[in-house]
């Protein structure tokens, strides 16, 4: 069905996006990764999942923190907070993902404070 296609998409593209993290694929100018986390939050957003927004946008804030756009990581952490709700969306996360990473961007956020 859609929403199984949409899970196995955002998957992969959480996947890349750590290959992407640990350097494995290299993005000389960051911009396929910037596109990619755009991509899959629009994409997130369209199929009405909470659960993979917070993914997405976690992933956003990490990648401007990696870049050390402070402003752009706070402002991801900002976005994530007004739908982040740890009951209702961590199981969620956690089997989609195998960890709760919106959870986890929290804490590291609070270094950038």
């Amino acid at each position: 069905g859609k929403v199984e296609n949409n899970e196995l998409s955002f998957a992969i593209v959480s996947g890349i996006m750590l290959l992407l993290k640990w350097g494995t694929i290299v993005d000389e100018d960051g911009s396929y990764e910037s596109n990619l986390v755009s991509t899959f939050i629009a994409s997130a957003r369209k199929a009405g999942s909470d659960a993979h927004v917070s993914r997405a946008l976690a992933l956003k804030s990490i990648m401007h923190q990696r870049r050390e756009n402070y402003i752009a990581a706070i402002s991801a952490q900002a976005e994530l907070e007004e739908i982040y709700d740890v009951q209702r969306l961590s199981r969620d996360i956690s089997r989609h993902y195998g960890s709760d990473r919106a959870a986890q961007n929290f804490s590291v956020s609070a270094q950038w404070m």
